[in-house]
């Protein structure tokens, strides 16, 4: 007896619904580059940027991997500040879950560059996972991730 593909396909949507959380954390997936879990960025200051104001930075093993217990530096750049403006919150998400934030004001137009841990209070050294950076500015919040490999 062949199933009735409409059974299938609302079984299919309830399992969908179970395993997609609407308050989920934004989560960094190094396999496309990009976080999971997060709103469309709708920036109101776009047309004064040529549409895109956020430029981000972390380590994307370009020049090697990062290793348990390496610093990581990383950064944003909001173009559409005036010197002087800006309060941004960048929180890491470590690989167990635990989070970490740093804050920095009156950055203006210029790159914001944080160093991962030793910015972040209570952050411990970097272990082998998954690293996701949430930065939080002008009521807008832009993610970003990197990778520890493992020693």
């Amino acid at each position: 007896m062949q199933p009735n593909p409409v059974t299938l396909l609302l079984a299919l949507f309830a399992l969908l619904n179970l395993s997609a959380t609407p308050d989920a954390a934004p989560q960094w997936n190094p396999y496309t580059g990009s976080c999971e879990n997060v709103a469309p960025l709708n920036d109101p200051a776009a047309a004064q940027c040529d549409g895109q104001c956020f430029d981000l930075s972390a380590p994307r093993q370009i020049v090697g991997p990062t290793r348990p217990g390496e610093a990581v530096e990383i950064g944003m750049w909001d173009q559409s500040l005036a010197p002087g403006d800006g309060q941004a919150l960048a929180r890491v998400i470590a690989p167990d879950g635990t989070a970490t934030t740093a804050t920095r004001a009156g950055y203006g137009s210029t790159w914001i560059s944080l160093h991962y841990p030793a910015d972040f209070s209570g952050a411990g050294s970097t272990v082998p996972g998954v690293y996701t950076i949430v930065w939080e500015t002008r009521g807008l919040v832009v993610c970003d991730g990197f990778t520890v490999q493992p020693a």
